[in-house]
């Protein structure tokens, strides 16, 4: 098989790519909180509150190894559109695990880098 002849496929036009936003949240409770079960709520809340095709058109993903435990931040991926149902959704959260919680969205930003850099 001549491996020169195969098409491959074009990369999108940046028209057509999906922009996407990345969320730094920060968790207030008095207790430590894992990975799994903020993921549970965040998901639960979305389900509850949009729906599971609303759910997945957002293109919601948490970036699990951005977690930090001792500071307890943890940084969130979705798309342009969906920025504003994703700030509200993780409002309507109050606690996570039976454990009270607040969250709060520290920045908002296009690119990982940049909201690294400007929130530290």
């Amino acid at each position: 098989m001549d491996y020169r002849k195969i098409k491959r496929l074009k990369a999108l036009l940046p028209t057509l790519r999906e922009r996407k936003r990345y969320f730094l949240i920060k968790f207030y409770s008095e207790e430590d909180l894992e990975i799994d079960k903020i993921k549970n709520e965040i998901s639960k809340t979305f389900l509850r509150l949009y729906g599971e095709i609303f759910s997945k058109l957002t293109s919601l993903k948490i970036l699990e190894n951005s977690y930090n435990k001792k500071e307890k931040t943890l940084i969130l991926r979705c798309n342009v559109l969906a920025k504003h149902f994703v700030s509200f959704a993780l409002g309507k959260i109050n606690e996570i695990n039976r454990k009270k919680v607040l969250i709060r969205i520290l920045k908002i930003s296009g690119t990982i880098k940049r909201l690294i850099k400007n929130s530290y």
